[in-house]
């Protein structure tokens, strides 16, 4: 009996998917090339030269003494509809262990939406990442330690409310604002910001831009389809709460 009603449930929720006709574009990098430059792998784009960011087994390694070039992912498209989030997912892992003691950031993953406008990112060191609001404004930047094993960050963003709500392993940090605009989370660029960092690396295993997972789940309840988004049910039937 039990098999039987999630197969409805599960038959149901496909049905209302399909019925609101909206089609997630989904971005996984899982950084399987070839080693060399990033640039120019996959649909990788940026200047060459510098070998920063750099493939090796499987992983992403970023040097602290080389200039990154920009490199970036553009047209990603990547958009919310019916309270589903898109979200950008960055799993890293801390490679040297250098800069405890320091306040300089070396690298960032900067987010853009299809407008060209900054959405905000990260930053950091060797052993630690900072999440960033749109300005990217000295001392704005709150961190966390990277704890030696996979640590996975992630980004959730709504164009409506102008609000971006970062998490680390899982965890809430922080929300940040940003002047709403645009629909779509478009680019994804790994910059510089100084190459004066010798022995410092770290690595990351992959990066995701999809539409958020926990807002995907669809309840079917009294024949009400309800979607949730950042905590609130929204009742997509004609009621709200």
């Amino acid at each position: 009996m039990s098999n039987h009603r999630n197969w409805f449930v599960m038959s149901t929720v496909s049905i209302v998917l399909c019925l609101t006709g909206t089609v997630f574009a989904d971005f996984t990098d899982n950084f399987d090339y070839t080693n060399g430059p990033l640039a120019g792998k996959g649909s990788w784009q940026g200047t060459t030269g510098h070998a920063n960011p750099y493939v090796s087994g499987n992983e992403l390694i970023l040097y602290g003494n080389k200039q990154i070039d920009t490199t970036y992912l553009t047209g990603l498209d990547v958009t919310g509809d019916n309270g589903v989030l898109p979200s950008v997912t960055v799993k890293v892992r801390q490679g040297s262990d250098l800069s405890s003691s320091g306040t300089n950031m070396w690298w960032r993953i900067e987010l853009f939406n299809n407008l060209g406008n900054a959405l905000g990112g990260w930053a950091g060191r060797d052993d630690s990442i900072f999440s960033y609001p749109a300005s990217w404004a000295s001392g704005t930047g709150i961190g966390n330690d990277l704890t030696g094993g996979a640590d996975t960050v992630r980004a959730e963003i709504d164009f409506d409310a102008g609000e971006v709500d970062y998490y680390f392993n899982g965890a809430y940090s922080r929300t940040t604002t940003f002047t709403p605009s645009g629909s779509a989370v478009d680019k994804l660029q790994f910059r510089w910001d100084n190459d004066l960092f010798a022995g410092q690396y770290l690595y990351f295993e992959s990066v995701q831009v999809a539409p958020e997972p926990a807002t995907m789940a669809l309840f079917v309840v009294g024949g009400l389809t309800i979607i949730r988004r950042k905590g609130k049910r929204t009742w997509i039937s004609g009621k709200t709460v």
